[in-house]
């Protein structure tokens, strides 16, 4: 069986074709990619009312805690009196901040 003969000399040089793609990044507040999420309480979209509460979505804020997850207040309230932990985690909760869509 033969094998392809190797060489280490110094001199020899491999020459590797690469090709760069372009891409163009876009910077976006994390409250608009929250909004794209679901509320995995109601699993409805954090961008549109509470399925529990079906307000205005002018009534309708999200709460995102220290773990980075978010959820509907509506729905959220209910689970933290009981629990108060992250649903999705189990993290104690620990409230970052609230968003209030437009």
């Amino acid at each position: 069986m033969s094998h392809p003969a190797t060489s280490s000399n110094a001199d020899d040089v491999i020459s590797i074709e690469t090709k760069y793609m372009y891409v163009t990044a876009v910077s976006v507040p994390r409250e608009m990619m929250v909004m794209k999420e679901a509320c995995t309480i109601c699993n409805g979209s954090l961008g549109h009312p509470c399925v529990k509460c079906n307000s205005t979505l002018d009534d309708c804020p999200v709460v995102i805690g220290a773990c980075r997850h978010a959820f509907h207040q509506h729905c959220f309230e209910q689970w933290v009196q009981v629990h108060g932990t992250c649903p999705f985690c189990r993290e104690k909760w620990l409230e970052e901040r609230i968003i209030r869509p437009n």
